[in-house]
């Protein structure tokens, strides 16, 4: 019986020691610090909300972060192809740019010789972008966003 339960015990002290699962989620962004991890079903359910619809591919992730007194949102979505990506872009800034939405000065920024789009709305500064198959959104506080997407990029 002690055998049983000295097995027992090692098991668990093993499982609680394996790696986290891996995330593609940056650890943090700037000082910011991860506070909360989501993906699969998870994450899905809150980026479709976001959209009032279903958008979102099978692979997806939100990062939350703190700190200072400031906040970010990180969505990751990921496609099949980067063709996919790229139009899944291409139709949220034409969404977008029709108006009708919580997001103002929807334009497109040249950054570190990259395409990214960014919108003001909610109190905080939006940058979109796909990057070969993912499609990536950062929602973080005006102070801080020149210098994350910056950082990010």
């Amino acid at each position: 019986m002690k055998n049983v339960i000295l097995i027992a015990t090692m098991l668990l002290v093993i499982a609680g020691c394996s790696p986290r699962e891996e995330t593609p989620l940056p650890s943090e962004i700037l000082h910011l610090e991860m506070t909360e991890s989501l993906s699969g079903e998870q994450a899905a359910e809150i980026i479709d909300h976001l959209h009032q619809k279903e958008v979102t591919p099978a692979q997806n992730y939100v990062g939350r972060y703190e700190g200072d007194g400031h906040t970010a949102t990180y969505y990751l979505s990921l496609y099949d192809t980067s063709s996919e990506a790229d139009e899944e872009l291409n139709a949220m800034v034409e969404s977008m740019e029709r108006g009708g939405h919580v997001f103002d000065h929807v334009r497109k920024l040249t950054i570190k010789e990259r395409d990214v789009w960014m919108a003001l709305g909610m109190g905080q500064a939006h940058y979109f972008y796909a990057e070969g198959n993912q499609l990536i959104w950062l929602a973080i506080d005006v102070p801080l966003a020149e210098e994350a997407i910056e950082s990010l990029l």
